[in-house]
């Protein structure tokens, strides 16, 4: 009895439906580990930005806490004006870093829901599957090219801030020196 069963099983490995969607799953994975490298990076310049955020906020109250009037010379109303313009860019660049944040979180919440109900066999309509697959890897390309836009865009601008502290503290010096 025992050489009829063996012969079976041998037979017959497994009674499991192969997953049809295994090579979509493994790109779906890919996709997500692209994603999690570019929330890592994206992370880091949050620190930077909050930073910059800060000096230029003490930056302008110290000017203009040691301004003579409300006139001022053209170079003093220059550097204010930097100040300003890359405080609300930065401002600007932490509320859309935000916003792709939470998009990146909730696609990666569909993938893993979508790679589920692929491994489950969930999905019974073979076009439907790849549609939905498309979609949500064309969604995530579009949020990990914006996460390093916004990556991109949190370098020029500690450029800009690491070119105008001299100025700025030119500008300070020359008023605490009035």
């Amino acid at each position: 009895m025992l050489p009829a069963v063996c012969c079976l099983l041998l037979a017959f490995p497994s009674c499991k439906q192969k997953n049809i969607y295994s090579e979509e799953i493994s790109k779906l994975d890919s996709s997500k580990t692209a994603l999690s490298i570019a929330q890592k990076n994206i992370a880091n310049t949050l620190a930077s930005d909050s930073i910059a955020i800060a000096l230029l906020s003490k930056s302008l109250e110290e000017i203009k806490a040691h301004l003579p009037s409300d006139t001022v010379n053209k170079q003093t109303g220059a550097v204010l004006s930097e100040i300003s313009n890359l405080k609300s860019m930065i401002t600007d660049l932490m509320q859309y870093r935000t916003n792709y944040v939470r998009a990146s979180e909730k696609s990666l919440e569909r993938i893993n829901s979508l790679q589920h109900d692929l491994k489950e066999n969930l999905i019974e309509d073979n076009n439907k599957a790849r549609e939905y697959i498309v979609n949500e890897t064309n969604a995530l390309t579009k949020i990990i090219t914006e996460l390093k836009l916004i990556k991109e865009l949190s370098r020029v601008s500690s450029n800009k801030l690491d070119s105008l502290r001299p100025r700025i503290t030119f500008v300070i010096d020359s008023l605490n020196s009035k």
